[in-house]
């Protein structure tokens, strides 16, 4: 954001549409002339609203703002909470010991196996069903 003076009010750039330049242009408008400068096509930055028909045919606005393409570090982070709620992890965390015959979801490394699955499949069911 630049400033310069005009008169009794203040030319302002704000560059970037995104959520943070468009509050800030909208705020600043009050009190300042406001020149609001994008590189891309359309306003919104990550906010980013689409209509989506559902089965039945009824538009609904959805919002794809922040979906971004998974990394590996995301598939990691994951991976380690798959691990962490492990009944064996548990176990051994609150009673000290493991019994694998008490186990009511699976173990660090079922479940991670388990995550991967409805990852790669791209399914909450397979990840739920996977063996």
């Amino acid at each position: 954001m630049t400033a310069a003076t005009s008169g009794d009010r203040r030319t302002v750039a704000v560059v970037g549409a995104g959520v943070a330049g468009l509050t800030a242009a909208y705020i600043l408008a009050g009190t300042c002339e406001v020149t609001l400068y994008e590189a891309d096509e359309r306003l919104g930055g990550h906010a980013h609203t689409h209509d989506v028909a559902d089965p039945a045919g009824t538009l609904l606005a959805v919002d794809t703002g922040f979906i971004e393409d998974i990394t590996d570090a995301d598939i990691q982070d994951g991976l380690d909470a798959a691990a962490a709620v492990g009944d064996d992890r548990i176990q051994q965390q609150t009673q000290g010991q493991v019994d694998p015959e008490s186990w009511t979801h699976g173990s660090a490394e079922q479940r991670q196996s388990h995550f991967l699955v409805g990852f790669n499949q791209g399914s909450v069911e397979a990840c739920q069903s996977a063996s």
